[in-house]
């Protein structure tokens, strides 16, 4: 038979940190990756006047014991760059974001889960 040393205490962590995290906890844990994604977008963003990279906004909502995070454009020309219009090529920005930084945005969330873990202890 195996046996984990510590498991029985990752478990009771978990648990802890369950009953502990709030809507606004858990938006927090999301927040770092949620900020590296948006910066990611913001730089690979065609930039004309500066109308959609200065549009693009985080917005995190929680529903019980989940949490969304929509990154969204404030203007009507966002999803022509990014996939192209009969009279313009795609100028992508979302997609190699999520590409690229993507991976490192869940490493941000799950070291932000870590933490939490730690002072749960």
């Amino acid at each position: 038979m195996m046996s984990l040393d510590g498991l029985d205490e990752f478990q009771q962590a978990i648990a802890n940190l369950i009953d502990q995290t709030n809507n606004e906890k858990l938006a927090e844990m999301l927040g770092p990756g949620a900020d590296r994604l948006l910066r990611g977008m913001q730089r690979r963003v065609a930039v004309d006047s500066g109308e959609l990279r200065d549009s693009l906004g985080i917005e995190i909502t929680t529903h019980g014991d989940t949490a969304e995070v929509l990154i969204q454009a404030g203007t009507d020309h966002a999803e022509a760059n990014e996939f192209g219009t009969h009279d313009m090529a795609a100028q992508p920005f979302m997609r190699p974001t999520m590409d690229e930084d993507g991976p490192r945005a869940l490493e941000d969330v799950s070291s932000a889960i870590g933490r939490a873990l730690e002072r749960v202890k």
